[in-house]
Parts: C-alpha cells; sequence; structure tokens
C-alpha cells in the first residue's frame, strides 16, 4: 500500500504538531496547516487521502473548508471522495454531521483518534 497523505488543518500550532506525533505511525506524509485559506492552496496543488479539520478555524472555518474540499479539481476528478474528520469542542453548536466521516471532540483520546485515521485511509 502505498504511503497516504494526511492534511491536518488547526489554528492551534500545539494541536497541530499533536495530532502529527499522533499519527507517525500511520503517515509519513503528513501536512500542516494553520488556517482554511491556506489549507484550500495546499488541495489545489497536492492530492490528499484524508483531512483532519478543526471546525473553529480563523477566516474559513471548518464547515466552509470542508464544503470547499468536496468542489476543488483533483486533475479531471473532484476530491468528494476525500474523508474529512471534524474536530471540535464541547461548546461547538449546530455542527452540520454530514460533511464529515467522523468527528471528535477535544481532548482527543489518542487511541481513538489513531483507530478512525487508520480505517478512513485503509
Amino acid at each position: 500500500m502505498s504511503e497516504k497523505t494526511i492534511l491536518i488543518v488547526d489554528r492551534d500550532e500545539i494541536s497541530l504538531h499533536l495530532f502529527g506525533r499522533f499519527l507517525a505511525a500511520v503517515s509519513k506524509n503528513i501536512i500542516l496547516e494553520k488556517n482554511g485559506n491556506d489549507a484550500l492552496k495546499r488541495l489545489q496543488r497536492q492530492k490528499i487521502d484524508l483531512a483532519i479539520i478543526n471546525l473553529s478555524l480563523p477566516g474559513i472555518d471548518g464547515h466552509e473548508l470542508a464544503k470547499n474540499i468536496r468542489y476543488i479539481r483533483s486533475g479531471t476528478e473532484y476530491q468528494k471522495k476525500i474523508p474529512i474528520i471534524g474536530i471540535y469542542t464541547c461548546s461547538e453548536r449546530d455542527i452540520d454531521y454530514s460533511l464529515f466521516e467522523d468527528c471528535i471532540q477535544v481532548p482527543v483520546d489518542k487511541e481513538i483518534f489513531v483507530k478512525k485515521v487508520t480505517r478512513l485511509i485503509s
């Protein structure tokens, strides 16, 4: 199986690096972005196999980013099939679960997080 590329988008640098460390055994191709705009630019240039998105991003929030991901062209196909995991806090309201294959509330349990990611990229 080829190495999968995982995009993690979170405004918090500590969370970005923590999630990246959690997934180091799952993939060596982990991309970290701090906002939705940079994530969209990355997605236009590079094929992604899984996106992990904090719902509370500056600028384009996690819901808007997830909607946008579905309409980005990768070669001749739209990336509608990219699995997306939403990361949210207990204060989040009105989560549109239909945009995500899975959602995880912070604080994130490492074992559960890794299992969910592994299931989605297998």
